[in-house]
């Protein structure tokens, strides 16, 4: 594992904003689009299209935040998953390594009240002995060792020191008796015998306050290693062993082993957690979910490391059979909304063309009632329209019809009085003939019938006028009704 991106935290502190800037983002477009579909375009579009486009996007919007949300909970069940499946994998590999430190920590235990250490030149070869014992019965263990503060020491398998090698000035000693009687585990390192990687337990025996000696017991640690390093988290992840001070013990990677991951960000997170936790973190330029374990007794901390990538991916096998529910979902809705608007533009065109004709002055247009709904209604309307108007009409020539008879019988009135007015002037010319004291009384009559005369031929005209009026209406209604 290489240094992690630089910029992790800031990217972290930034990311509320970035959801919360992608939110309105979304908030605004859907506003965008709502203003577009309730605005003035629409206006020039058909019914078909004011109806469809909508309601589409409307379905779409709800699709895309149903894929959205689909996406986001596989997402996050896919991680829970794998991250619970890596932590019990994680406990039960610390349960394993809990195990074979604690066994190793009960022989120590019981060498150092063995009372046989407390004379090494006496008791030399049966100390060695039961060492070799214990060292048969596990193959585990490596090696036994026993100093004594007064620079004895005892070793199996048997090795031969120097006279003046002193083993109280060996770090496994001091540490060993700095821990006053608790068990002290060292880090792996290489044993200088047989040059390969090792770890040691190692303990006091005490009286009292007084240190008597140090014993250690080296273990073979290839089979831990061999288990974390052949762990296999979820399709792609892998498992990784650090020391207490961060140098990776085994990894999948075999060129990470050695070398010191303290300095690495996801390093520093795991510390600030505790002893167990799982987070984020950006390995390699690789975002990654990081599980951790640490093991108690040995400090010693296991790792599973799981790319985002396998987690998307999972997530994405998930989300698909919801894609395409609700796009087949959709896809049927449109069709039978096409063919619900179909029937009802059908309808429309009905009652459309009916409306013209009507306009057209045909007044016998009946339009058929189908069903209940506002379509039928509006028929209904049209219909009643329609018999309104050819009822008014029909009372129209009615009117006609009386209003010329009236006309005729006024018209015939007019000519006899007409007629009766001359045979009076004739007679009064008669009379004033044989009458000429009364030519001034005559007259005045003939002035009167003159002026009663222009009354009537007055009354003539306008009769004939009203007469050319109604003619006129009735050939316009005997228009319409032939339309």
């Amino acid at each position: 594992m290489r240094k992690k991106d630089t910029t992790k935290d800031k990217k972290l502190r930034n990311k509320p904003h970035r959801i919360e800037e992608k939110n309105h983002r979304v908030v605004r477009f859907i506003q965008h689009l709502f203003g577009y579909i309730n605005g003035r375009a629409l206006q020039h579009m058909s019914l078909r299209k004011q109806l469809l486009i909508p309601i589409v996007s409307v379905m779409v919007i709800v699709s895309i935040i149903g894929a959205s949300f689909s996406y986001i909970y596989g997402a996050r069940m896919i991680r829970e998953q794998l991250t619970n499946a890596t932590r019990q994998q994680l406990n039960a590999t610390d349960q394993t390594f809990n195990t074979y430190f604690d066994d190793a920590q009960s022989v120590v235990r019981q060498f150092t009240i063995n009372p046989m250490l407390n004379n090494v030149d006496k008791n030399f070869n049966q100390i060695q002995k039961d060492f070799e014992n214990v060292l048969s019965s596990n193959t585990k263990y490596q090696a036994l060792t026993y100093a004594s503060a007064k620079k004895d020491i005892v070793r199996s398998p048997l090795y031969f020191f120097s006279s003046s090698y002193d083993p109280t000035a060996e770090r496994w000693y001091q540490e060993g008796a700095a821990g006053k009687g608790k068990s002290i585990w060292t880090d792996p390192y290489i044993d200088q015998v047989t040059k390969q990687n090792v770890v040691s337990v190692e303990q006091a025996v005490v009286d009292g306050d007084r240190v008597k000696g140090v014993i250690k017991m080296d273990l073979f640690i290839q089979s831990l290693v061999r288990e974390v390093s052949a762990s296999k988290l979820g399709d792609n992840g892998h498992a990784a062993l650090l020391d207490s001070k961060g140098t990776y013990i085994a990894s999948a990677d075999q060129d990470e082993v050695g070398k010191s991951a303290a300095k690495q960000d996801f390093y520093k997170k795991m510390h600030q957690m505790g002893k167990s936790g799982s987070f984020y973190a950006t390995i390699d330029g690789v975002k990654r979910l990081v599980v951790f374990k640490t093991n108690k007794i040995s400090g010693w901390t296991l790792l599973g490391i799981i790319d985002n990538g396998e987690i998307a991916n999972k997530a994405n096998l998930i989300a698909l059979p919801s894609v395409l529910t609700i796009l087949i979902i959709i896809a049927v809705a449109i069709l039978y909304i096409i063919y619900v608007f179909g029937i009802m533009l059908k309808r429309l065109k009905k009652i459309q063309r009916a409306a013209g004709k009507i306009e057209k002055g045909d007044l016998t247009v009946v339009i058929p009632i189908e069903g209940k709904d506002e379509f039928a209604q509006l028929t209904h309307s049209i219909n009643a329209l329609a018999h309104a108007n050819r009822q008014a009409l029909k009372k129209m020539a009615d009117v006609s019809q009386q209003i010329a008879g009236a006309s005729q019988t006024l018209v015939a009135s007019s000519e006899e009085n007409v007629a009766s007015a001359n045979e009076i002037a004739a007679t009064v010319t008669e009379i004033a003939a044989g009458a000429s004291n009364q030519s001034a009384s005559i007259d005045e009559s003939q002035a009167s019938l003159q002026e009663l005369l222009q009354q009537v031929n007055q009354i003539d005209q306008q009769s004939k006028e009203a007469l050319t009026g109604a003619n006129q209406m009735k050939d316009h209604a005997s228009g319409g009704r032939a339309k």
